[in-house]
């Protein structure tokens, strides 16, 4: 689905139920940090797997159908290797972080990508590989 389609669709839900006058770009930005309040909540008291790199391989320590292991694949921290919310509440909650975050972008009449784009332009200089080495 491309941008425009997202930012349409966030736009008519909105006005159907006349919410504009409530999204202003301070209310949106309070909304984006309350919601990854909540994605982090996803991820609290998670349980730590010492001595691992990333979680490849830990669901066969806990069993694929464990209730103390959601995998959403390889190459997470082993600090959240063990979750207290499902994958479905993890996708839920980050959703909710982007629509806050694309209908600002809406609001302030910015296309995310290119913002995106213009940050990792930046982060390049600022952290060359050459200076902060190669895996």
């Amino acid at each position: 689905m491309e941008y425009a389609q997202v930012k349409e669709a966030l736009a008519n839900f909105v006005v159907q139920r006349n919410w504009q006058v409530f999204h202003t770009p301070e209310n949106l930005a309070k909304s984006i940090v309350v919601e990854a309040a909540e994605l982090l909540e996803c991820f609290q008291w998670s349980v730590p797997l010492k001595g691992r790199e990333n979680t490849a391989g830990v669901a066969g320590e806990f069993g694929q159908d464990s209730a103390n292991f959601a995998a959403f694949g390889a190459g997470l921290s082993a600090e959240v290797a063990c979750f207290q919310h499902s994958e479905e509440q993890v996708e839920q909650e980050l959703a909710d972080v982007l629509i806050y975050a694309y209908h600002l972008c809406a609001v302030l009449g910015k296309d995310p990508q290119e913002l995106i784009m213009q940050k990792l332009q930046l982060a390049e200089q600022k952290y060359p590989v050459s200076v902060v080495g190669e895996d």
